[in-house]
């Protein structure tokens, strides 16, 4: 049994791991945690959690986990859209497409962080993204309608951060809620569709997936 510990960005993704990523990975061996990251540290009550404000808030969250001696793996679910420039290799890789500055960013984490089990994955956008090519089972359980003239994203993973997938899918749907309907809908589609869908976020799954079978992480 391998077990992994994933930051995540907020408590759709939290749901998205719990409900649809866990239950498969669980069929390969391989256990996984995910933990939202603390934006706000509080003396008394609850802390303030969701969201990347700083890479020193990131860097701390981070650091906890990878103290953990028994997690096989530690990863990230966080996207491009948003990241504080103090984030390493984040205001020189703006212009670049999405896999190039998504190769460089995780390079320069992988450098810093200095831990062979850490393998970060971001995707250019908000979690919507990967659900962008499925407006019909969006619109069957937010209870709207596709609108006629409404095309699907045919590469969710090259989304332009100028409309982000939440902003766009709530002007198709209403009612349409981040925390509600994201799992919701990720569920009715099912992990191999939105793998198929999203290359990167299927070659991270894989990784994952790979950890009981002795293959090399990157």
């Amino acid at each position: 049994m391998s077990s992994v510990l994933i930051l995540v960005e907020g408590q759709t993704e939290e749901r998205f791991v719990k409900d649809v990523l866990a239950p498969s990975l669980a069929e390969h061996g391989v256990y996984v945690v995910p933990k939202i990251l603390v934006t706000k540290i509080v003396k008394a009550g609850a802390n303030f959690k969701g969201g990347v404000t700083s890479f020193s808030h990131f860097e701390r969250d981070l650091r906890l986990l990878l103290r953990d001696s028994s997690a096989t793996m530690v990863t990230t679910m966080i996207d491009l859209y948003g990241l504080p420039d103090d984030f390493p290799a984040i205001s020189q890789t703006r212009e670049l497409p999405y896999s190039e500055r998504v190769a460089a960013l995780t390079e320069t984490l992988r450098q810093h962080f200095n831990d062979q089990r850490f393998r970060p994955y971001f995707s250019t956008h908000e979690f919507e993204a990967i659900i962008l090519p499925f407006l019909e089972v969006v619109a069957k359980a937010t209870g709207g309608v596709v609108p006629a003239s409404s095309l699907a994203a045919s590469d969710p993973e090259s989304v332009n951060f100028i409309n982000p997938p939440s902003k766009r899918l709530r002007a198709l749907f209403g009612n349409y809620r981040k925390a509600l309907h994201g799992p919701t809908v990720t569920r009715r589609i099912g992990l191999p569709e939105l793998r198929r869908r999203c290359p990167l976020f299927d070659a991270w799954i894989a990784h994952m997936e790979a950890l009981n079978r002795n293959a090399p992480f990157f």
